[in-house]
Formats: structure tokens, C-alpha cells, sequence
């Protein structure tokens, strides 16, 4: 463990992914500094952060009443937010701060910059390294993939219905796709706050690497089931038409997380590793966990 003792502040910090980084620092309290999370005003819900040792900072109080008191800020947005995000790293450029975390944790925008719905987020990336040329702040941006516990329990959206068991196999599902376990992206962030050597890069905080089939495979096994399977083109699930606009979401992500080309790419990325530090899971391991959730 580094002797470096980063102090953070975090923004969404009940989210998906930022519940997920408030455990990883709880684990690494001893060794940071200042934790804490911004927020627009007082509410029940943060009870529980502070009375585990998060102070909680209000954006209204204006960014000197922070001034010099974290050096690393994460910003955990929901995707519907990701306009917000230049306004909050300007406040914490105000503040002090020297290195951003990125509503990020996801797929790789720079492999789609032509799509509109991830406009917000190349802005905010664009200005990030803009500001870093000029000596400002670093950033460290955390790409995550697909997180495959989130989509298996909110009733299949990466087409693995563990409920009914049936699965939606595009294309033979043969080829090999990046997946993130939440667990396992909170605790690499949280490690990577000590490694000065990430700064201004994106990490890949994958998990393992599988193909459709041995997911199916592996589900079939854990539930002692023969499941349902649904081959199809990835191109003809994804331009399905519907007036359902959770559906039009499935089968947006479903078309990014499932192309073999941006696949390939992200595959061939070095995942990020810290041995001995944190504990990586498999494929199994999360089946075996998301089955057991289920039961």
C-alpha cells in the first residue's frame, strides 16, 4: 500500500456505481484522507454515509468552503445527468481539486462518437484532457463495459432472463465480450486512487471476458436447467420497432455491448490488475452469486 493517503469527495455516491465505490473506500478508510460527497441539500438518505465518516459538502456553500480539502473527486451520474458534469469539474477546479473521476463506467465513447445519445459524455471527456493540456487537473477515466450482475437482476437486459429462464443469443454467440461485476469496479477504482501512474489515462476495470455460449453454458449448470434459447441477429433485435422506450433502451445497449467490431477493441485492452490488493471475480463466481441472490 502506497503511503500517499488520498482525500475524496464523490458525487451520486447511492447510485448503481457509486454505492458500489462507497464500499470499496469504506474497506480503505485507514488509508485515505478526507472522505466525503457533495450534495445539493440535506435528506434522510445520507444518514447512513455520515454516520460512517462521510462529510457532506453542499455545492451552495460555493467551492472555498471545500478549498484544499480533497484531492480526488468521483462523479457517479446517472446518464440523464451527464449534462451536469462540466459545471460540477469546473466547482472542483474552484476547489482545489487536481484529479477528476468522470461520470464514465461504461462503454468506450471514443468507439462511438458518431452516436448521439453519447454526445454529453465525449463533451465532457474533450474537456477534460482540454484542461489537462492547459496544466490543470488530471482525470482518470474508468471504463467498465457492460455490468453484467446489474443487467442480470434488473430481469435480463443483456437477454439472460435468469427469471424465466431464457436467453437471446445473437449472431451463434460465439464471440467474446468484455463484462464488469460491480463489486469488483468499486474496489479497482478505490486501489487505483493510490497509483499516480494511471493519472490522465482510461483503465479497463473488466472482470472477465465470456462468450454468449458460456454464459448460457455456465447458467444451465448453476440452476440445473436446460434454459430457452432465442438465436437471432444482433441487427434485426436491434432495429426492432417499438413504442416501448425501455425496450428502445435494451436494444440500444444491447447493440453497443453485443458488436463484435467494438468487442474485439475493448477485449484487446489490458484490464486493470492489482495484485494481492483486490480480489477479481469470475464468471462462475458471479453466476454463482447472482443465482443464489435469486433464489
Amino acid at each position: 500500500m502506497s503511503s500517499y493517503k488520498p482525500s475524496v469527495l464523490i458525487t451520486g455516491p447511492n447510485g448503481t456505481v457509486g454505492s458500489q465505490i462507497v464500499k470499496a473506500i469504506l474497506k480503505k478508510k485507514d488509508n485515505l484522507g478526507n472522505i466525503g460527497f457533495l450534495a445539493r441539500e440535506e435528506s434522510p438518505r445520507y444518514d447512513s454515509l455520515k454516520s460512517q465518516g462521510f462529510q457532506l459538502e453542499f455545492k451552495s456553500s460555493g467551492a472555498s468552503a471545500i478549498k484544499g480539502k480533497y484531492d480526488i473527486y468521483v462523479i457517479c451520474l446517472a446518464a440523464t445527468a451527464t449534462s451536469e458534469e462540466i459545471g460540477l469539474i469546473e466547482f472542483a477546479i474552484e476547489a482545489g481539486i487536481k484529479t477528476i473521476y468522470p461520470s464514465e463506467f461504461g462503454f468506450d465513447t471514443e468507439q462511438f462518437r458518431s452516436l448521439p445519445p453519447f454526445a454529453p459524455k465525449i463533451a465532457v471527456g474533450d474537456y477534460l484532457k482540454k484542461k489537462n493540456e492547459e496544466g490543470v487537473l488530471d482525470y482518470v477515466t474508468v471504463l467498465a463495459n457492460s455490468f453484467f450482475d446489474k443487467g442480470i437482476e434488473d430481469g435480463g437486459s443483456w437477454c439472460f432472463d435468469l427469471k424465466n429462464r431464457e436467453a437471446i443469443i445473437f449472431d451463434g454467440g460465439d464471440y467474446k465480450v468484455s463484462w464488469t461485476y460491480l463489486p469488483d469496479l468499486g474496489e479497482l477504482v478505490v486501489e487505483s486512487f493510490f497509483d499516480k501512474s494511471i493519472r490522465n489515462t482510461s483503465i479497463n476495470v473488466t472482470s472477465f471476458v465470456a462468450t454468449q455460449e458460456e454464459i448460457l453454458k455456465e447458467f444451465e449448470k448453476q440452476t440445473n436447467s436446460e434454459w430457452k434459447r432465442i438465436d437471432t441477429s444482433l441487427s434485426a433485435f436491434a432495429s426492432e420497432k417499438t413504442d416501448d422506450f425501455a425496450k428502445k433502451i435494451k436494444h440500444f445497449l444491447n447493440s453497443c455491448a453485443y458488436n463484435k467490431e467494438s468487442a474485439a477493441k475493448f477485449n484487446a485492452r489490458a484490464p486493470l490488475r492489482y495484485d494481492n490488493e483486490v480480489k477479481i471475480h469470475s464468471l462462475a463466481e458471479v453466476i454463482t452469486a447472482l443465482v443464489k441472490k435469486s433464489s
